[in-house]
């Protein structure tokens, strides 16, 4: 593995070199990262539709509720279809059920913490844990333009930073 991992350095360095791009891609066009996401994000529910309609029909005779599996893949293909000609909708919509999960999620979190209060110490961190959560997804809620962009931020930073780490480790010492 070592000597692989030696031979191959430049394979390491083509990886981080292509994450630096993404990630400067990202910060600099960050309407066309979401773009290019709900894009990908379509493409990926179609084919997932069309693999369910496939195999719910092959096994049409094994299962007795294969039409479920039908009506699945069918509704994945709708989605997939509309997230193409409507991306801006698709991407609204799953920005509203990221902060409609971490609404209930904090609530939730909030509520077993005060009723947890008395038998774990240091209850009041998961408390602010679930405050946070909400504060995460009132944010969302209201400002779901901001909310987008500065997520497509973050995984822009990530990229240019992973990438400049693997770029780095590209270099060390090959003795």
């Amino acid at each position: 593995m070592e000597t692989s991992l030696k031979r191959y350095w430049w394979k390491t360095l083509l990886g981080g070199i292509l994450a630096v791009a993404f990630g400067v891609i990202t910060l600099l066009r960050p309407g066309a990262a979401i773009s290019a996401l709900l894009i990908m994000f379509g493409m990926f529910v179609v084919a997932e539709g069309i693999f369910t309609i496939v195999a719910s029909i092959a096994h049409r005779k094994e299962y007795t509720r294969w039409w479920l599996a039908l009506i699945g893949g069918i509704l994945s293909i709708a989605i997939g279809v509309i997230s193409f000609g409507r991306p801006f909708l698709t991407g609204l919509f799953l920005l509203y059920l990221i902060g409609s999960w971490a609404f209930v999620t904090g609530i939730l979190t909030i509520v077993v913490s005060i009723r947890m209060r008395k038998m774990v110490k240091g209850g009041w961190m998961l408390t602010v844990s679930g405050i946070l959560s909400v504060v995460f997804s009132i944010f969302i809620l209201i400002f779901p333009g901001l909310a987008a962009i500065s997520m497509i931020w973050v995984v822009g930073v990530y990229a240019v930073m992973y990438g400049v780490l693997l770029i780095i480790y590209s270099f060390r010492p090959k003795g």
